[in-house]
């Protein structure tokens, strides 16, 4: 195996061929095939969001593969971003297709005209899903496992709500998310918003998350997507807000009291010839108020008007109020209709009854493998986070022909015990113990046991982390009675399982430590275009929003522009980081910190 600090892209190649998580050989480029390994470390990752999906009450869908080119088209920006990307399939058979398909590259296009169909009201709302699908898209360039493939392992949760600000709670949320699945892989991310240049097609903005790999690149895991209303109107997605809501929006808009207006429910009209009409009645404090439907003064006597249930005072509707409720509402251009009450207008513009809805998305991919591989792993192969690692706790006998039954039947002893708890691997093979801790180093496991004829009769076992053999690591435990040479555990049985569980602590806790100094030693903060250019790592700048300005940094320094830092406080996401400094391109003065890195 190649060493990580004099080749990480040598080493990341053979640390995943050698502990089996994909075999690349297949004949289409791009497109892996996932070993027996690899498929359990995907499957304890995905068990991570689908329980993060569980908590915040996403609900699991999962569509087909096939996108109709008229579905895809109706995003004009959408297919701008990804028509260079899409597989297109045009036969069935020999038979050419009167309309041509595609491989979902992600499922916006997919999804959101069944939305359409399932969103009526906004009793309906919010509305949340996600699916754990493969996604396929068209990648020209250089092509490596877990990080830049053709089909995609891929998450992604699709939201809509009532308006903006409950699009935002779902961001917030989708937030907590990420960094609840990046605590369970021990590996941190800066979170940006990214230009305007660099979001996702079609949205509003975009917040990405990064990992700061080894070789001192940017790797994308995951990314934050509010929509707005941008998907919602050309697939039609809208509801219809209850008529008591609205009415209590309207008056709060007006300034009015909203406890204090009622709506009884009828939609008066037509009512005998010669004097039809149709219209409401909306209740203010002690005045109820007659609105008709009237198109002009012809249509109507609005002195003599008359119908179900006692009224105070006729309005008077503008020229052209066209007043369609509770048929699903067309959107009418004109003035508001103002009824005069006794604390001002109550303003209702001409609708808004019926409301497209705001769309968030939250995707990650296959590429949250690739960063635990690459910002863990060392010269002995993988080392797993204890979240997702298939395998948590090998036992190992320690052969010796005249104690061997007893130790075989000590190590089926301590694997039934701790099966209970933990993914557990007896490894009773018939290979020397040295082959079984290489074996088991190779593919990350993060904790082994092993049992030899002393510890037989000692009623022992002998504890080793997976960083065990590094000598600046501290192994203190509480239920240790020896630690020989600083790399292993001597832990009496009867403490076996909460020492078993306090060292995948332990190690969890290592594993992180380590991550953070890596991206933490590597932040530094950079004035200049030149120091940008010659400094590695993410790069801490201002810039003072202008695009020159930003092409030149990205030319002339030599870096790609991340984003914005960002985070949450109070339940609202704000500026990481807000510093007066001068843009590194043009030197105007801002308060705009933006993040750069050389991205995959």
């Amino acid at each position: 195996m190649a060493s990580k600090d004099e080749n990480f892209s040598a080493w990341y190649n053979d640390i995943i061929e050698d502990a089996e998580l994909i075999d690349k050989r297949y004949p289409v480029k791009g497109m892996d095939i996932w070993r027996p390994y690899g498929v359990k470390i995907r499957d304890l990752v995905d068990d991570v969001t689908h329980s993060e999906m569980e908590r915040t009450g996403h609900d699991e869908y999962e569509f087909p593969l096939l996108i109709p080119q008229r579905e895809f088209q109706k995003e004009a920006d959408h297919i701008e971003g990804f028509d260079a990307e899409v597989f297109w399939v045009t036969h069935g058979g020999t038979t050419e297709l009167d309309e041509k398909l595609l491989l979902r590259p992600t499922s916006e296009t997919a999804m959101y005209s069944m939305f359409a169909e399932w969103i009526r009201s906004d009793s309906d709302l919010p509305f949340k899903t996600y699916q754990i699908v493969n996604t396929f898209r068209y990648e020209t360039q250089h092509t490596r496992s877990f990080i830049r493939v053709r089909e995609i392992h891929f998450f992604e949760a699709h939201t809509a709500h009532r308006d903006y600000e409950a699009a935002e709670d779902q961001i917030v949320e989708d937030l907590e998310i990420l960094e609840n699945v990046s605590d369970a892989l021990c590996v941190p991310v800066t979170t940006c918003q990214r230009p305007e240049w660099d979001k996702f097609p079609g949205a509003h903005y975009t917040i990405a998350a990064d990992v700061l790999m080894p070789d001192m690149r940017t790797l994308q895991i995951a990314s934050v997507h509010h929509y707005k209303t941008n998907f919602s109107e050309p697939y039609e997605v809208d509801y219809i807000v209850d008529i008591d809501t609205w009415f209590e929006e309207q008056a709060e808009a007006s300034g009015l009291d909203p406890e204090a207006i009622t709506y009884d429910g009828k939609f008066n009209g037509p009512l005998d010839e010669g004097g039809g009409w149709t219209g409401f009645d909306v209740t203010y404090k002690d005045t109820t108020y007659r609105v008709p439907d009237v198109v002009s003064d012809e249509d109507a006597d609005l002195d003599n008007q008359s119908g179900p249930g006692a009224f105070d005072e006729v309005v008077q509707a503008p020229e052209g109020f066209a007043w369609e409720w509770p048929d699903r509402p067309g959107n009418h251009e004109g003035p508001p209709l103002a009824i005069e009450t006794e604390d001002g207008d109550l303003e209702i513009p001409f609708f808004s009854v019926n409301r497209h809805v705001h769309q968030t998305t939250y995707g990650m991919s296959e590429r949250l493998i690739g960063s635990i591989v690459g910002v863990h792993g060392d010269d002995q192969g993988l080392r797993l986070p204890p979240d997702v690692a298939p395998i948590q706790v090998v036992v190992v006998p320690v052969i010796f022909e005249e104690a061997e039954d007893e130790i075989r039947e000590a190590c089926a002893a301590v694997a039934d015990e701790l099966d209970e708890s933990f993914r557990v691997r007896l490894d009773d093979r018939d290979k020397t113990a040295g082959f079984k801790y290489n074996h088991w180093e190779q593919r990350g496991v993060p904790l082994r046991i092993e049992i030899g004829p002393r510890d037989v009769d000692d009623d022992q076992v002998v504890l080793v982390p997976r960083d065990g053999f590094e000598d600046e690591v501290d192994l203190a435990s509480d239920h240790a009675t020896d630690a020989p040479e600083g790399r292993k555990l001597v832990v009496p049985r009867e403490d076996l399982a909460e020492a078993v569980e306090e060292q995948l602590a332990a190690f969890k806790t290592r594993l992180r430590t380590d991550a953070d100094a890596l991206l933490e030693d590597n932040l530094q903060t950079v004035k200049t275009l030149e120091e940008a250019e010659n400094q590695p790592g993410v790069l801490r700048t201002w810039w003072c929003g202008d695009d020159e300005c930003a092409e030149e940094i990205e030319t002339e320094g030599a870096k790609d522009v991340m984003g914005f830092p960002r985070t949450v406080e109070d339940g609202e996401v704000v500026p990481a980081e807000e510093t007066q400094g001068a843009c590194i391109a043009c030197g105007t003065e801002t308060d705009q910190v933006v993040y750069m890195g050389k991205a995959y």
